[in-house]
């Protein structure tokens, strides 16, 4: 079965996914939110058809090990790049709250109350431009073709906000240091 596979033989692929679903779903499982699951278990499957490729072992018999090895390295990379990006939101996407779109859930999850309130005083362009290139890490030509702009337009527009964040946050401290000095020379 495994050299059919290797001749890229539809039928033998889908008696090899029907053969090893248990892994398949087993692995899935991993992935706690239900929408993602279902992306988790088509990269499963596709793993699998490579496993079987690659498989050199002696016999059939081996397979199923080798597989389940494959399966578990493939699901730790995927849950790794999946907690990186969710670390770079800030926060795990708050369930109960449906925006319009993505970048505004991705806005409203920032934990830090600093950062959401730097990003209230951004207009919504300057938010879509720091989250695309901040947390989805996408190059100015991916903004640029998305946001169909230009990319310096974007890279100043860019820069504006940054500077207004800059000029948030040096304020807000400076204000927090003039109230705990406050504190500071009351107490003593």
């Amino acid at each position: 079965m495994l050299q059919r596979i290797k001749r890229n033989e539809k039928a033998a692929v889908e008696v090899l996914i029907g053969r090893f679903r248990y892994l398949i779903i087993k692995c899935g499982k991993y992935e706690n939110d239900r929408e993602k699951r279902k992306d988790l278990e088509s990269i499963m499957i596709i793993a699998t058809i490579e496993a079987a490729k690659h498989f050199q072992g002696p016999d059939f018999a081996t397979f199923p090990g080798y597989l389940m090895k494959w399966l578990m390295n493939v699901t730790s990379n995927y849950i790794r790049k999946e907690c990186r990006l969710r670390a770079r939101e800030g926060a795990l996407l708050n369930d109960s709250f449906h925006a319009e779109n993505s970048f505004n859930d991705t806005v409203v999850s920032i934990a830090n109350m600093d950062m959401l309130r730097a990003m209230q005083l951004l207009g919504r362009e300057e938010k879509e431009l720091v989250v695309l290139h901040l947390v989805y890490d996408y190059t100015w030509h991916e903004i640029s073709v998305k946001l169909k702009t230009n990319k310096a337009t974007l890279y100043s527009r860019y820069k504006k906000a940054l500077l207004k964040m800059r000029v948030y946050y040096k304020d807000e401290y400076k204000h927090k240091l003039r109230i705990a000095e406050f504190r500071a020379k009351y107490k003593e």
